[in-house]
Order: structure tokens, then sequence, then C-alpha cells
């Protein structure tokens, strides 16, 4: 037990960032009002147990279920009927809107789990009559003649995620709930958590990939150029390079880079798509002349470059690759989803560090 109960940010944040007790303390951020301290011990019990978990797909499951919705539930309406209209209330209010969105993300549960998740969507009830300036007493008792109508919407907010377009729209609005703030994080930090929820969202989403082999993502991540890796900032001269190489990524081991030389062979999908600023999708992988095979399984491959506006105008300083175990594992739905996803990602980084 933290010895000092504190609010959580953003749980879904917590559980997919914190990667051990420490790391959750640091997370997390107000102090509990007193009269909470109990009531949230569930709550926080329950965070500190998913932190230590490795496994995004693991951390996801162990904060959407049933218990924790009900902890949250119960610590959250704590909080704002012992201190409304407080930093700590406010706070609590937009951490539990944010959960209950999160926890909407295309993700196997039981049937009684995902039935509980919906009714998360009583926190966003009540607590915005609160933030209204209901009092939360009175909130707190309207919360029950609300659950009916609200576990309707978040259910139908759910069912919704059935579309390629749905698919990519979600990802991207968990992509800035996870790196947004008021803080930019270094692209290292940005990029790492990116193909980690990328890879596990594809893993999720059984109407197109799915974990099964022969079908699922198999690899997301990203080749960059190497001047990123041996200087503080991308925005002054760039000089030319050869190769690009492997960052951070979710998946098997990868080859470790990729000739950018055209002279002597053709280059890869991943040269491709960087030396043409342009997406690339590759329905057949072994009839796509110069692919580079890191990983036999591969069928089909889509890269897409990751570009920043400079004083000197657009600058492409690498890319994002996912390769798929199927033929046609992506098409122009893809290309749109995920060019929308690199660009909302490009303006979470803070690329001056």
């Amino acid at each position: 037990m933290i010895t000092s109960t504190k609010l959580f940010l953003s749980a879904f944040a917590v559980v997919l960032l914190a990667q051990n007790v420490a790391a959750a303390d640091e997370i997390f951020g107000s102090t509990f009002p007193a009269a909470c301290t109990d009531t949230c011990a569930s709550f926080e019990a329950t965070v500190l147990k998913c932190s230590a978990l490795t496994s995004t797909a693991d951390l996801i499951a162990c904060s959407c279920t049933a218990d924790f919705q009900s902890q949250t539930q119960t610590c959250v309406q704590c909080i704002v009927t012992n201190a409304p209209g407080s930093d700590a209330a406010t706070t609590a209010q937009t951490s539990a809107v944010g959960f209950a969105k999160n926890c909407q993300l295309p993700i196997t549960l039981s049937s009684a789990d995902a039935g509980a998740m919906s009714s998360l969507a009583v926190i966003d009830a009540s607590l915005a009559a609160a933030a209204g300036g209901a009092s939360s007493t009175a909130s707190a008792a309207g919360s029950t003649t609300a659950a009916a109508s609200s576990t309707s919407s978040a259910a139908a907010s759910s069912s919704e995620i059935v579309t390629t377009a749905d698919f990519y729209a979600h990802v991207t609005e968990t992509l800035k709930n996870l790196l947004g703030g008021t803080e930019k994080y270094h692209f290292v930090t940005a990029l790492s958590n990116a193909s980690s929820l990328l890879f596990g969202s594809y893993e999720n989403f059984e109407q197109r990939w799915g974990r099964s082999d022969g079908k699922r993502v198999n690899w997301s991540g990203f080749y960059l150029h190497p001047y990123l890796l041996s200087s503080s900032t991308p925005f002054t001269p760039m000089p030319a390079s050869k190769k690009l190489y492997l960052g951070p990524f979710h998946g098997r081991p990868a080859c470790l880079d990729v000739s950018l030389d055209s002279t002597r062979r053709a280059v890869g999908v991943c040269a491709a798509g960087y030396l043409t600023a342009e997406t690339v999708v590759v329905p057949d992988v072994e009839k796509r002349e110069g692919h580079i095979a890191c990983d036999g399984a591969t069928r089909s491959e889509i890269v897409v470059p990751v570009k920043i506006n400079t004083k000197d105008g657009v600058r492409t300083i690498g890319v994002l690759d996912c390769d798929c175990e199927a033929e046609n594992g992506f098409g122009e739905e893809d290309r749109v989803g995920l060019e929308s996803f690199v660009a909302a990602l490009v303006e979470l980084i803070d690329w001056e560090l």
C-alpha cells in the first residue's frame, strides 16, 4: 500500500504506463480526501497489482474488469462527495470519464465484465451533474436513475467499434489520452507506447486481425534516421544517411537497419516509404521486389512516413512499419487510419528535447 493515498490521473494510463510499484506511485497525482482513504484502498491495491504486469493485453484486462469498475466508481464518488469543487474532485471526474472511454477499446472480456464496464458511464453522468453545480449528494442519488440510459449509451459506443475506420479513430483518440496533457514527451518514450498500443489493439480487434496465426499483425514499430539517435533536435540540418535504424517496436526481434541505397538493388518497403515520403501498402510481400524478410511469417506490410514540420519545411525523420501474417492484411482504410495516427503522434512529441 502506498503510504500516502493519492488520486489517480487516469486509471488506464497508470495501468498501461506503470511497470512497477515505483512507477505507479510516481504517476499518481493529488491526495485523496482523508475520509476516502479506506474507501479507496481497494481501488489503489488493484492499480498496484495491475501496474506489476508487463503484457499490454494483461494490463488492459486487469484494469477493465467488473471489480475494478466498482472500486473506481466507489472511490471517485467518495472524492466528489467529500471534496466538492476541489482540484481532487475535478481530477476525479476527468479521470473517471477517461477511464470509461479507454476501457471501450476492442478488448476481449467475459460477458459479465463487458456489461460491468458499460456501467462506467454512470460515473460520467453523475459526476458531470456534480461539476455543473448540483450537490454531490443529489448526484449520487441520481446516478441510479441515470444508470439504464448511461449503460445503454456506453454499450452503444463500444459496439460502434466494428469497422476499420472506427478502429483507427478509437486507437488515435486513445493515443491522445495516453500521451496528451501538459507535458510533451521525448520521441523514444512516445514511439515506444505508440507501437505497443497499436500492436495490442490489432491483437484485440478480431474483426480484422486478432491473435490467430496466419491472420494477426505480428510487428509494429519504427525505423528512424540515425541523426535522431545522436542529436538533441532534428531541426538542425540533417545529414544524408545510407540507412534507417531500428527504433521502438513491439513484436519479434527485427532487422537492425534497412538500406536506403537504391543503386545496387530495389530498396525495401521501409526505405521506399522514407525516400518517397509516401505511404506504401504491400498486399503480398513475396511479390514485392526488394522486400526485406525480417520475419518469414509476414505476408503483407504497410509503411507510413513520419513527417515533422520545421522552419525549413516538412522533414521525414523515419517510418512506422506494420507487418501482417495474412496476405492483403492492409488496404486503403488502413493507410488513411495510420496516417491520421502518425499525424496525431507527431504533435504529441517534444522534438526539441
